[in-house]
């Protein structure tokens, strides 16, 4: 049987190592967080594009579908504005928001783009129009709103 003292360290060595491992996964979680974020973005923006585009078939409907399709469109600006938010918050810092904003814009900007095969995938209806604009205002003011001073400085408590 072994005594407590015989795992205990003789140095500080192992201290050390647990400290430059917590320093390479902090650095690792601010490189790949940003990333991550972008790339949800894009994701988020390109499938609610695909959704969006069924709004547009909504508009043509009537006054009923009208305020339907501009509720949801509402609603998804509201959701995208508090994503930035959010993001920008879990991070600590307006790199969050950012991050989660420039895919979104990426997303908008490849909806837009035209194609080789000459199909559309946003019509010109008006529904669309502030699906787009307002999404890039959207997570613009979500992101910027990030800078005010209340917002969460670290996750962790310093160390004593």
């Amino acid at each position: 049987m072994s005594t407590s003292s015989s795992h205990t360290p003789q140095s500080g060595y192992a201290h050390k190592d647990v400290s430059a491992l917590e320093n390479t996964l902090n650095t690792a979680l601010g490189v790949l967080c940003p990333v991550f974020l972008a790339a949800l973005g894009l994701v988020g923006g390109i499938v609610t594009g695909f959704s969006v585009s069924w709004l547009s078939w909504l508009w043509l409907t009537g006054a009923a579908g009208q305020a339907l399709a501009a509720l949801t469109v509402v609603l998804l600006l509201v959701a995208v504005f508090l994503a930035c938010r959010v993001a920008g918050w879990a991070v600590g810092s307006v790199v969050g928001g950012a991050s989660l904003a420039l895919g979104w814009v990426l997303a908008s900007l490849a909806l837009i783009a035209p194609s080789g095969s000459g199909d559309v995938l946003m019509t010109s209806t008006p529904v669309n129009y502030v699906f787009l604009y307002g999404g890039v205002l959207a997570a613009v003011l979500g992101t910027l709103m990030n800078t005010q001073p209340q917002m969460k400085k670290s996750v962790a408590p310093p160390r004593t």
